[in-house]
């Protein structure tokens, strides 16, 4: 599965063309005119992914994939759902500003609920995440079981990441060539692992 954005067809394609069976599911929906946040609330999104994965053959592994705001809820998947073999995160927000009744929970503090292996990539460009929520981030990492991994990528935003970014810095082009590179063998291993 593959969230993020309603831009998602040119990662979708990567990712088939590396033989997975991709189901992009986009976060963005319609926006709650009494709210600032134009997602859909955490509950719709991970249901929408629950959907999704069923829709995946049981007996193949099974992944999610997730970039920009979609990185965010391919963690939260991972840590509450099952019957998943991977997770891959391309930045998403770590806190929210306000917790309501569309967010009501911290997405660090799923992180004991952790089913699967996780993968994270991480520039250093976003403005909604700070140095002090990235140190949390990574000694919450150490105490995950399975297995979690965080890069960081210097002076990359999250358009590093994204396949069709019109265009990147030197260190951007770095940035995705080795955060891609990076997602293909965490994901072959698992496969493996699986096989």
């Amino acid at each position: 599965m593959l969230v993020g954005d309603a831009e998602l067809a040119r990662e979708a394609a990567l990712l088939v063309a590396h033989g997975y069976a991709v189901v992009p599911v986009p976060v963005s929906g319609p926006a709650d005119p009494t709210s600032d946040d134009p997602r859909r609330s955490d509950f719709d999104v991970l249901a929408e992914l629950t959907r999704a994965r069923d829709r995946l053959d049981p007996l193949r592994p099974r992944f999610v994939v997730g970039l920009g705001p979609g990185g965010l809820y391919a963690r939260m998947f991972a840590c509450s759902a099952r019957g998943l073999a991977g997770a891959v995160s391309f930045q998403g927000a770590l806190v929210y500003p306000t917790l309501t009744p569309e967010h009501p929970a911290q997405p660090m503090d799923l992180l004991p609920g952790l089913g699967c292996p996780l993968l994270c990539h991480l520039g250093d460009l976003d403005p909604d995440i700070t140095p002090a929520q990235v140190a949390r981030l990574e000694e919450r990492l150490r105490d995950c079981r399975p297995t979690a991994l965080l890069y960081r990528y210097a002076n990359a935003s999250t358009a590093a990441f994204r396949v069709d970014a019109p265009s990147r810095s030197t260190a951007e082009t770095h940035a995705h060539a080795l955060a891609w590179a990076r997602t293909r063998a965490f994901l072959a291993h698992l496969v493996a692992a699986a096989g």
